[in-house]
């Protein structure tokens, strides 16, 4: 049996961040790697699982206090009605504060409370303004707390509120991929609602860029019609939804379909 070895580095007494930063990007360089990669792999070299492992690690050891959760973020967190209102009342911004690493959302959204408490938390920050597209230290959004825990009232709610579904976190990872990975007691219905088709033809998606934007010329060379039968199409729609890609486009006037 061979005998476990222990880390290739090792962090000095007082370590900086920032160095641990520039050692990734230079790794990353020299390597070709993405930089996620380069820090994982950084990170495993100093004998920590992830980055943020690493990163705990140095301010731990250079005496920094690890980061604290802005009073909003707390009170969301516990999923505490009364206090969210009286914070909000006094002034706190929906979205917390900048040196928070949640943003309140995704802390109400990943709650240990109730699903009706959590609930009622989203919505009550989202009327006071919350944004539900900021994302948090990690590049996450509330939608991937909620995907990953349900229910899929909540992950409707976010939607409707406007969360872009399909932004990735750090890793690249999607709501769509939490939720697979997650615990959701309707799991399922998460996944399809949040696993839309992909346009992979180049002119139909071409086509529903150019619709969505109202650009008429764009449409010529992909409909190959001139400009007077194409303006004459007054049918043609699609809808105005963030995921543009399960949109119905007709054309129920256009001369070539007659």
């Amino acid at each position: 049996m061979s005998t476990p070895q222990g880390p290739k580095r090792h962090l000095p007494a007082n370590p900086s961040q920032e160095n641990l930063r520039k050692q990734a990007k230079r790794l990353a360089k020299a390597e070709g790697l993405r930089l996620a990669a380069a820090q994982r792999r950084l990170a495993g070299e100093y004998g920590h699982r992830t980055w943020a492992d690493l990163m705990r690690a140095a301010d731990t050891l250079a005496g920094a206090e690890p980061a604290k959760a802005g009073p909003l973020c707390q009170a969301a967190a516990r999923a505490d009605a009364a206090e969210v209102r009286a914070l909000l009342a006094q002034g706190e911004s929906a979205n917390g504060r900048n040196d928070d690493v949640k943003t309140p959302l995704w802390c109400a959204s990943a709650s240990d409370a109730s699903a009706d408490r959590r609930i009622a938390i989203v919505r009550q920050l989202l009327e006071a303004g919350a944004s539900p597209r900021q994302q948090c230290e990690d590049w996450t959004t509330p939608l991937h707390a909620a995907a990953r825990s349900g229910p899929l009232q909540l992950v409707e709610l976010l939607i409707r509120g406007g969360v872009l579904p399909w932004i990735g976190d750090r890793h690249g990872k999607t709501a769509l991929d939490y939720a697979r990975g997650g615990s959701a007691p309707d799991r399922e219905a998460i996944v399809e609602l949040l696993d839309r088709p992909v346009i992979r033809d180049p002119n139909f998606r071409a086509a529903v860029a150019a619709i969505r934007t109202g650009d008429v010329d764009g449409l010529l060379p992909i409909w190959g019609k001139s400009r007077t039968d194409l303006l004459r199409c007054r049918g043609w729609t699609a809808s105005r939804a963030e995921n543009i890609s399960s949109a119905p486009i007709t054309c129920d006037n256009c001369p070539s379909r007659k």
